[in-house]
């Protein structure tokens, strides 16, 4: 289809969703619906090309025989289908790889350790190893971690013994020609690549996945499941097999919902359609704000930060008296050059000469650091990759050309934040949150004009989340 302007993320998805017609291309297989799998890589690719963004960034890390060799051990040691687990697992996390290091040289996972802890003899994580890096982040702070790579491995090596179903090739096709003709944008040819090759891997890998999370559930016996990114799609077999079981399932968010994000928006018939069964019941938010930006057929409760509150509350470092004023820009990774060509422009009378500057990349940036941002250095910018919140915590002014999640989490520091005033930022948030800026002018006067801010930040970050988390819990236990 050639290019179509649409201006809002409801009229794309009335466009594509509303007729249910999406909903007949199916796998034999459970007749389970391809939709779910493809429909995050697919809107997110369309959105993109909408607000004119960079691919995401992929980044491969070399490893060696002596990771490899750790990688399998681990993954054996710790294997979630094992019979000597211990009972209670009332509560199953099945979560990311994605942890960050303490001050005692242990790994916590910022978005579920606080949780696990309130419940630490009925809690299990399920853990991924770090993304195409064959690695985990050992030693752990909440000990009872296994590894989910077991059942991903296993899964994997079983689908590599079947043969594809040929009316399961057919209806791939089928649902790819479908959809080149209902997105109404010209999408590149290697979104569509991409959509076939995780379509014809999920047809041979589904009865095995299904198989295989039977087993899970059926030996831990937990009374509610939560998964990574759930309301994603890419993962709607596991919730698929949870919800069969008659188990209770979630997911906590773990992220900026805009109010454009497709995988918190479901609008018309299709809201109240079969599509339900491949998302969670409940999602646990980090506030009402980001409950009332949610439409979705799964339960939103407010529940809160732990992470954030808890580092607030108690591991900040404290500014040093009389310093000079901090800067802080947020790269997100999708608008470096544009960001180093605003940082050039605003520093050509020596405006930031005059203030401590400090950029934090993206952390998918990091091997990529000197490439995008070297030329900084003559600015003498620091570029940081320590913790976030201890550079929120000691910087002044926050400025930001991307939307990000960190913008909202710098409102409970109080400082001042200032964003761009782009087409990607009016379309994904919401007018009125932050100052924002046109040019380097514009910025420079903000800077100089504005001393102080103050935020209601509890509508974003609710505070009192051991309370709200343990009542959710004993409400199904």
């Amino acid at each position: 289809m050639s290019n179509t302007e649409f201006q809002s993320l409801k009229e794309l998805l009335t466009i594509i969703e509303e007729d249910l017609e999406i909903l007949n291309f199916r796998f034999k297989y459970d007749n389970f619906l391809m939709w779910p799998l493809i429909r995050s890589l697919v809107l997110k690719r369309t959105l993109m090309k909408t607000l004119n963004w960079n691919p995401a960034i992929s980044v491969k890390k070399k490893f060696n025989l002596s990771d490899l060799f750790h990688y399998i051990f681990t993954t054996l040691a710790n294997n979630p289908l094992s019979r000597n687990i211990k009972a209670n697992n009332d509560i199953l996390v099945i979560s990311s790889g994605v942890t960050v290091k303490t001050d005692n040289n242990k790994y916590t996972n910022r978005l579920y350790d606080y949780f696990a802890f309130e419940f630490e003899n009925n809690t299990l994580i399920i853990e991924d190893s770090r993304k195409e890096q064959f690695r985990y982040n050992r030693p752990r702070i909440f000990p009872n971690v296994k590894c989910h790579d077991y059942i991903l491995v296993k899964t994997f090596l079983q689908s590599r013994f079947k043969r594809h179903n040929k009316a399961d090739l057919e209806t791939i096709d089928s649902f790819i020609d479908f959809l080149k003709q209902r997105i109404p944008l010209q999408l590149e040819e290697d979104v569509w690549k991409r959509a076939k090759w995780l379509l014809r891997n999920y047809a041979r890998m589904l009865p095995y996945f299904y198989d295989n999370y039977t087993k899970l559930f059926s030996l831990l016996k937990p009374k509610i499941v939560f998964i990574d990114n759930a309301s994603y799609g890419q993962k709607s077999y596991i919730l698929k097999v949870a919800h069969k079981l008659n188990i209770i399932t979630g997911e906590v968010q773990h992220g900026i919902i805009h109010k454009n994000h497709y995988s918190y928006k479901y609008f018309g018939r299709f809201f109240d359609s079969e599509y339900k069964e491949y998302l969670p019941k409940y999602l646990l938010s980090y506030g009402e704000y980001w409950s009332s930006t949610c439409m979705t057929p799964t339960k939103v409760i407010t529940v809160g930060n732990p992470y954030l509150t808890e580092h607030k509350n108690n591991h900040l470092p404290e500014k040093k008296t009389g310093s000079r004023k901090n800067i802080l820009f947020i790269a997100v990774g999708l608008k470096y050059k544009q960001l180093v060509d605003f940082i050039d422009e605003l520093n050509q009378n020596n405006f930031l000469s005059d203030y401590d500057v400090v950029l934090r990349p993206h952390p998918g940036e990091k091997p990529y650091l000197e490439e995008r941002y070297g030329s900084l250095k003559k600015h003498k910018i620091n570029i940081s990759t320590s913790v976030l919140y201890d550079d929120l915590a000691t910087a002044d002014y926050i400025v930001s050309l991307e939307p990000t999640t960190v913008l909202f989490e710098a409102m409970i520091f109080n400082k001042i934040i200032i964003v761009h005033d782009s087409m990607d930022v009016s379309y994904l948030l919401e007018p009125g949150l932050f100052s924002t800026f046109k040019t380097s002018d514009d910025l420079i006067k903000i800077i100089n004009s504005t001393k102080y801010a103050e935020y209601n930040t509890n509508d974003f970050w609710d505070k009192d989340w051991r309370s709200n988390y343990r009542k959710f819990i004993e409400g199904i236990l």
